[in-house]
């Protein structure tokens, strides 16, 4: 979603290509991984993931009990399991409606040495918060918890009488395990914790033992013992900065996430996601009835979609109402239109090109049409929000246009965003199109500019004797350098002569031998002199 190539490549991901390969995701945990999302956000700030908003619930973690067990406590002494306190053995039995570790065949267990009751860390906190010593073990040199049996660890409420205990269930290392140590030492809870040594074990086990398991929400694996959470005080954060682990579990955002480009390739859809929202009943809801009738997460969602539409609909955007690079479209008369007087039919598409993505602000809110790239401008790009000026040595004289034309031989543009192109001075022109500038207007093959650099071009004709091509100067016949190059270059024939004085004054010289031609004032064999006449001081001038 943010674009990198090779996202389980820990070494490099290859992210920041500005090219993503899925654009939206449902139920992200955003908090759990709050350190990875952060670093995300700051190495790629141009791609990153957008949470678009909640899906509606919380991520819940903690101790469940099958609704079951909290029934059958409630009514035969109105013990409210589902609160911690109810466990203080100091007031009541809650171990009664429970199975005890007789229940377990320690196959399914973990060992302790497998589990974090070997996190020395974690036994730390548990020892300096509840100072119970016979909950932990020194003798090797490492503090670690105390382990009975090779797979339990009993609270002090129950430890003389482990069959006084009630399960606790935890999966992996041990979810959280010293967070319960804490509470059942600390509330006075007869608890046994145990950690399932596989995940199968995990998932079958609550179901086949009456006990307490770690568990979280939504999740369908227990969804069949309608569990309930055990309520703790609220989570407190500097408190469980500080290693006392008592209160209860933070509970999660669970976001939407799209990526960064999907409001630009498919507004509807993130209008569609930022509205979806669920709470937690309606999906516990969803998985029981795909638990219960078999059927494809499909079949299921469409089901209840087809059965709750007035809900659902809330959820879809309005289809006027279109977001920039997109406009109005009537799909009847299959055209764009400028206005949503009448909104049966409407729809949003891309802008074409030659269009351009406006604003429009009308009884119903905001929405945008597509409206034509006026004169002077153009837009070759389809979902585009402006039209692009042409250029120098362009122009555009109409509306709608992908591409600016050239100006034509003997005209320029020397400013952007035209609709027509300025014609050269008499007697000029370009040496193509697309000119840009007063200075590409030179006069045309046969004349030559008289004036000065600095000044507005005057083209007078060449004499005879004379080559003049397009751009011809004064300037350029006098020092031989043309700007265009040697093609453009004006000089006299072979056989003429003219004075650097009077370079235009061209004089045909006796002799062509004479007269090499090129640039004013130049003779052969040392001659001087108009028309190259006169011989050097002691030659004598033969006639052939």
């Amino acid at each position: 979603m943010a674009g990198c190539e090779a996202p389980t490549e820990i070494a490099d991901r290859k992210c920041g290509r500005k090219k993503t390969y899925y654009h939206l995701h449902l139920e992200g945990w955003t908090d759990s991984y709050r350190a990875q999302w952060s670093r995300l956000q700051e190495d790629y700030p141009d791609t990153a993931v957008e949470i678009v908003g909640s899906m509606g619930y919380h991520g819940l973690s903690g101790q469940y009990i099958s609704r079951e067990i909290i029934e059958t406590a409630y009514a035969q002494e109105g013990l409210p399991l589902q609160f911690y306190r109810a466990h203080n053995v100091s007031w009541s039995n809650p171990a009664k409606y429970f199975d005890n570790i007789s229940a377990f065949n320690a196959t399914s267990l973990k060992r302790c040495n497998e589990t974090r009751l070997m996190e020395t860390k974690a036994m730390e906190d548990y020892l300096w918060v509840t100072g119970d010593w016979d909950g932990v073990d020194n003798t090797s040199g490492k503090l670690v918890g105390r382990c009975f049996s090779e797979h339990f660890w009993f609270a002090p409420s129950c430890r003389a009488d482990p069959l006084a205990c009630y399960p606790y269930i935890n999966a992996g290392p041990g979810y959280e395990y010293e967070h319960w140590m804490q509470r059942s030492t600390m509330f006075n809870i007869p608890l046994v914790i145990v950690v399932a040594k596989l995940w199968s074990d995990f998932t079958t086990l609550p179901t086949q033992v009456k006990s307490s398991f770690y568990w979280w929400q939504p999740d369908p694996t227990f969804l069949s013992l309608d569990a309930v959470r055990t309520v703790f005080e609220p989570f407190d954060r500097a408190a469980q900065g500080r290693g006392i682990l008592l209160t209860g579990f933070e509970a999660t955002s669970v976001d939407k996430y799209a990526s960064f480009d999907l409001k630009s390739l498919a507004p509807t859809v993130y209008e569609l996601l930022s509205a979806f929202s669920l709470d937690l009943n309606l999906v516990n809801e969803l998985m029981t009835d795909q638990m219960d009738s078999g059927d494809t997460p499909d079949v299921v969602a469409c089901r209840w979609l087809k059965a709750n539409k007035a809900i659902s609909e809330r959820w879809l955007p309005d289809p006027t109402e279109c977001y920039p690079q997109f406009g109005l479209y009537n799909e009847k008369t299959e055209e764009f239109v400028e206005d949503r007087e009448d909104p049966s039919r409407l729809t949003c598409r891309a802008c074409n090109s030659g269009f351009y993505s406006s604003r429009l602000k009308d009884g119903s809110g905001v929405t945008h049409v597509c409206k034509p790239c006026p004169t002077g401008t153009a837009q070759p790009s389809a979902a585009s929000l402006n039209c692009q000026p042409c250029q120098k040595g362009e122009y555009q004289d109409l509306t709608a246009s992908k591409s600016c034309k050239r100006c034509d031989q003997g005209t320029y543009q020397d400013t952007q965003g035209n609709s027509q192109c300025k014609e050269c001075p008499a007697d000029t022109t370009t040496l193509g199109l697309g000119s840009a500038a007063l200075m590409e207007c030179g006069c045309k093959a046969g004349r030559i500019n008289i004036a000065n650099e600095s000044e507005a071009v005057v083209c007078t004709p060449c004499e005879e004797g004379l080559s003049c091509p397009f751009s011809s100067s004064v300037q350029s016949l006098k020092t031989g350098q043309a700007p265009l190059g040697p093609d453009y270059q004006p000089a006299l024939h072979p056989g003429f002569h003219s004075t650097m004085n009077a370079p235009l004054v061209v004089f045909k010289c006796i002799e062509e031998g004479f007269c090499p031609g090129g640039i004013p004032e130049v003779c052969r064999g040392g001659r001087v002199g108009q028309n190259c006449a006169v011989c050097p001081p002691g030659a004598l001038g033969i006639s052939t």
